[in-house]
């Protein structure tokens, strides 16, 4: 179901990039009329999840270890690169708070 009504669609939006990068909402301006306008944010039930959480070797019978199949794992890796400044921004302008958090819990 797309979210239309705008407090709706605004907080919506907030709780996305909170939860993407927590503090960037309050360090940049409010998105325009327009932006908002721009963007559909869709709200998705959730009757049912399945979900399977696991690392280490996989725990396969000794018999299937015997198949000519691959076994193993495959690590998912996620995060940030060094950040790049847009170039027609004041030089003196720092990296803000949000950015820097993300970078150090990238690093753990």
């Amino acid at each position: 179901v797309e979210v239309q009504e705008g407090a709706a669609k605004r907080a919506a939006m907030r709780c996305i990039v909170e939860h993407v990068m927590p503090g960037r909402w309050s360090e940049v301006r409010p998105p325009t009329r327009k932006e908002v306008d721009a963007t559909i944010v869709l709200a998705l039930p959730l009757d049912h999840l399945s979900a399977k959480f696991r690392s280490g070797p996989p725990l396969d019978p000794a018999r299937d270890r015997a198949l000519p199949v691959w076994a193993g794992e495959l690590p998912l890796r996620a995060g940030f690169d060094t950040p790049r400044a847009d170039v027609r921004l004041d030089g003196s302008l720092t990296v803000p708070a949000s950015v820097c958090a993300a970078l150090d819990g990238a690093a753990r």
